[in-house]
């Protein structure tokens, strides 16, 4: 069966490649029947994300497919030859159940993809180049992709592309910081989840998630979870401990005895 895979990655191609051979979505349709019109191929699909760009197709060779490709982008002949994989038969279908279940994404489980692949049949769909034998490959593919994501932690704590530039441009809101408590020496190492409140506040703003009585420094010692406005050595909190509220101080790092400058564990 000459069902093939041809594309690039975020693992095999620079950024500035990637984002040059992108198929905007409206430019899918007239793509697909071009692909289809020539006799290059009986079926195609193209996924085209901000990280691959690659071509689903079965009734052709791949190498006129690679020079396609480059040709609707304007490149110089080869460009594309080093930075391309190609896989056929069961290589291609492994790789596409991969790229759906979010195995084969920069962000390990990332839900997007499926998203997006789903997004890319539909377009083949009206484009009239889903035949059979991609109709199959996908309905399977998709199968795969959910049982993936249902019987395994997968994606359980991922995020998408797009939430993590959301995130990157939204900059540092929270940091950890060491602390220093006040009040009775704790027992032991306690890994725990005790409310952080700004001195007056009501509202817990931060949270403690380690802490311990440091013979060396004699002080109760711990980290925090805190918004940036608080992360300055110096600001003051109020930490809800099981042993009662205790007043917490943010210092440098890492923790020293002020005497010998000697790092305490």
């Amino acid at each position: 069966m000459s069902l093939y895979a041809l594309g690039l990655n975020h693992t095999t191609a620079p950024l500035d490649l990637r984002e040059r051979v992108t198929f905007a979505p409206d430019a899918l349709s007239d793509a697909l029947r071009e692909l289809t019109s020539k006799r290059m191929v009986k079926e195609a699909a193209i996924l085209s994300t901000c990280n691959r760009t690659e071509v689903y197709f079965h009734g052709g060779e791949p190498q006129p497919i690679a020079r396609w490709i480059e040709n609707a982008h304007r490149l110089p002949p080869a460009t594309l030859d080093p930075y391309v994989y190609t896989l056929n038969g069961d290589r291609a279908v492994t790789h596409t159940f991969r790229v759906a279940s979010g195995l084969d994404s920069m962000v390990l489980g990332e839900p997007q993809i499926l998203g997006q692949m789903k997004q890319a049949v539909r377009a083949a769909d009206a484009a009239g180049s889903l035949g059979l034998v991609l109709n199959r490959l996908f309905q399977r593919t998709f199968a795969v992709a959910k049982d993936v994501r249902s019987h395994t932690d997968i994606g359980s704590a991922s995020i998408s592309m797009a939430a993590l530039r959301r995130i990157k441009a939204a900059g540092v809101t929270r940091r950890i910081v060491g602390v220093e408590m006040d009040g009775a020496p704790f027992p032991a190492l306690n890994f725990v989840k005790w409310d952080a409140f700004r001195d007056g506040g009501s509202e817990a703003v931060g949270q403690v998630t380690s802490a311990i009585y440091s013979p060396r420094l004699r002080k109760n010692i711990g980290f925090c979870w805190v918004p940036v406005d608080l992360a300055a050595p110096g600001s003051t909190l109020r930490v809800a401990s099981e042993w009662g509220d205790r007043s917490a101080t943010v210092v440098p790092m890492p923790f020293v005895d002020p005497e010998k400058k000697i790092p305490v564990s």
